[in-house]
């Protein structure tokens, strides 16, 4: 499977979580000793049977231990991960003087001080651990959101964007360009899928060019791509198809050979459907290239009917 090394989850059921816990374990061991060795003691049978504080006290400690092995687990060398784990062996010694006052005379300065403050840098590392763990995941999100609206070649939005750009224009009407580069099948064949792949991004670059509040291009897929012009008149929109073309022709593909491209241009009509208004651009850029190429041919409207050509 080609994508094997990177099908992996955010957290690796297959990691050990030995170590921290061990760590956490010889920690609390170490408060247990401390209290023993310092403190008087408690009656144990006593305080076991009448004091439920100490099966609370046990169970959370317990949790926290689970909490600090499945955080182990994160597959992920981040200061946040270091944050939680960190945070967690403190709040777990916090947890294990609170569990030791229900069997030792502990004094107040050892509650005030040692368990209460050790509980609040426990917890406030697990806060600052989580927080910039949830705030590096948002990154990523974003970025893999970014990057699935993206054309790698040409840096362009790519079919996804346009199509989820297009359905929020449902009930407006927008101008869609659909453009198609002339003869790309011979410059792939002729002069190669590099050059081809030269041709597109410089293309690409000069369709960017065209981005403003009111003007997105994207690449649809091969050598198609096409620019949604949110507003504007029928002029506005003749001068940006006039201008494309324009363009175009600057790129020299080889030997004073021109870029030539083919355009469907056509205006959505209030509440048509998405599907008929691009199937109707698409016709006329069929039109456009069965007519000459290098030209704008503009759609019809949706009770027009095309006429052969001559």
């Amino acid at each position: 499977m080609p994508f094997k090394e990177y099908d992996h989850d955010f957290i690796d059921r297959n990691k050990k979580a030995s170590s921290s816990v061990r760590l956490a374990l010889l920690l609390s061991a170490l408060v247990i000793i401390f209290n023993l060795v310092f403190f008087k003691h408690r009656d144990f049978q006593e305080q076991l049977h009448n004091n439920p504080g100490s099966y609370t006290d046990s169970i959370a400690l317990v949790f926290l231990f689970f909490i600090l092995s499945c955080t182990s687990k994160i597959s992920l060398n981040h200061t946040s991960a270091l944050s939680i784990r960190l945070g967690l062996h403190v709040w777990i010694c916090s947890a294990t003087f609170d569990l030791m006052d229900e069997f030792i005379y502990q004094p107040k300065l050892v509650g005030y001080y040692v368990e209460d403050m050790l509980r609040i840098i426990g917890m406030f590392g697990v806060g600052f651990g989580v927080y910039t763990l949830i705030q590096q995941i948002n990154n990523k999100y974003v970025e893999a959101r970014i990057q699935s609206f993206s054309d790698e070649l040409t840096q362009l939005p790519n079919r996804r964007f346009f199509i989820n750009e297009l359905k929020k224009l449902e009930a407006k009407t927008p101008y869609l360009f659909i453009i198609d580069i002339d003869n790309f099948k011979v410059i792939n064949d002729k002069y190669g899928h590099t050059k081809g792949d030269e041709v597109l991004s410089k293309f690409g670059h000069i369709l960017s060019r065209f981005d403003n509040s009111e003007v997105v291009a994207t690449r649809i897929g091969g050598e198609e791509f096409a620019i949604i012009l949110y507003a504007g008149t029928q002029d506005r929109a003749e001068k940006l198809a006039r201008e494309v073309l324009k363009n175009a022709n600057k790129i020299i593909i080889k030997n004073m050979h021109h870029l030539s491209v083919s355009i469907g241009a056509g205006k959505k009509q209030p509440q048509e459907p998405t599907e008929h208004f691009m199937k109707r651009v698409d016709i006329a850029l069929y039109q456009a290239k069965n007519t000459g190429k290098g030209k704008v041919e503009w759609a019809l409207e949706p009770k027009e009917k095309p006429q052969d050509p001559a």
